[in-house]
């Protein structure tokens, strides 16, 4: 069931439920509240950067979500990030670094999924990252426990930078698993692997593709460390 507002500005850090959302200074704090008030394929601003972190497995569908023009760059951190024993599947999902005003957040990834937990990326999804952002996605262990990543359909697009020097993988995988099943990773340049970079990680895949990115080793796909 959806809302009937066309956009919402949530600030996990400073907003508050008890906010209609309709402006920055009115920014609710739970992204379950801003996805009860967003229309069908309305858009979320990200005020600040959205933890998900309740043990849950939470599913989003028809919406876009995008930074706030005062969402803070910062090298360092996910724009979203689900941390360990909690799962996000996107079913026709938007989401990019493009901000409000059309201006490029900065920062380390689109989503960052840590430890166990499943992050499923569905149909109709897209994520999207000009070279601002070092990647769309970026899996990790956490606390001795590995994430799982299940490519089933949608679109993961990435940059045509200029050089390879110093450029991250579209698609980042450390330990856990990969799983394509279906969509495409395209258009991004990097030192090492254009595609996905895999360290200590496991890839199967099984349709989909990976076409059109470029790097100085592994075009589509560079793998090291076991993997």
């Amino acid at each position: 069931q959806y809302g009937s507002l066309s956009k919402v500005y949530l600030d996990p850090a400073g907003g508050s439920d008890t906010n209609n959302g309709e402006a920055s200074d009115q920014a609710v704090q739970t992204i379950d509240r801003a996805l009860s008030l967003i229309e069908e394929n309305g858009t979320i601003y990200l005020i600040s950067s959205l933890t998900l972190n309740d043990k849950k497995d939470h599913r989003w569908s028809k919406v876009m979500i995008r930074p706030a023009d005062t969402l803070a760059d910062d090298d360092s951190k996910p724009m979203i990030q689900i941390l360990k024993g909690t799962g996000l599947a996107l079913d026709e999902v938007n989401i990019s670094n493009i901000k409000e005003s059309g201006g490029s957040w900065l920062g380390k990834t689109l989503l960052e999924k840590t430890g166990e937990g499943v992050l499923t990326i569905g149909t109709g999804t897209a994520l999207v990252c000009d070279a601002k952002v070092e990647h769309a996605i970026y899996t990790d262990e956490e606390s001795g426990t590995y994430a799982t990543l299940r490519i089933n359909g949608g679109s993961i697009q990435g940059a045509d930078r200029t050089n390879y020097d110093g450029q991250t993988a579209l698609v980042t995988v450390r330990y856990g698993t990969a799983e394509m099943s279906g969509g495409s990773i395209t258009g991004n340049t990097a030192d090492y692997g254009g595609g996905i970079f895999l360290n200590k990680a496991r890839f199967f895949m099984s349709g989909g593709q990976i076409s059109g990115n470029k790097a100085r080793y592994g075009g589509g796909l560079f793998a090291e460390n076991y993997s």
